[in-house]
């Protein structure tokens, strides 16, 4: 999730002057390449503006949600929306991530029997604490 100051569609951008192609071809094979893809999310889909209220009004994609598979598989109900911000040019991201998949009783039984996880967690913060493995 962040900035990415470029977009992967023209419909991305509502502006007088259009974003070039070869950038929004340049974005999107690299987004292709390295094996992600975009997480949608609900709202306004422009993330930032410019000139608001002039005829020079520009608003744009920017911000954005890259997922690769495994994520998407282990958090496919989650959901994300935009919030508006009215002292900023840029509206924000809320990522809630909802987790789908399902823990079997093997993995649940061997997770117990390997210590009790959540007073580690407690303790860590602790310089005086000591784990064992």
């Amino acid at each position: 999730m962040g900035d990415f100051n470029d977009m992967l569609h023209a419909e991305e951008t509502i502006a007088r002057i259009p974003h070039p192609q070869w950038l929004l071809r340049g974005f999107r094979e690299a987004v292709d390449t390295s094996g992600l893809r975009d997480f949608k999310f609900e709202d306004y889909q422009f993330t930032w503006e410019k000139g608001r209220g002039s005829p020079n009004w520009i608003r744009e994609k920017l911000d954005r949600i890259l997922v690769n598979d495994m994520r998407l598989e282990t958090f496919g109900d989650a959901k994300a929306s935009s919030l508006e911000a009215p002292k900023s040019d840029r509206i924000q991201l809320a990522l809630w991530p909802l987790k789908t998949t399902q823990v079997n009783r093997y993995d649940l039984a061997r997770w117990t029997r390997q210590g009790p996880i959540l007073t580690e967690w407690k303790t860590s913060d602790r310089s005086d604490t000591k784990h064992e493995d």
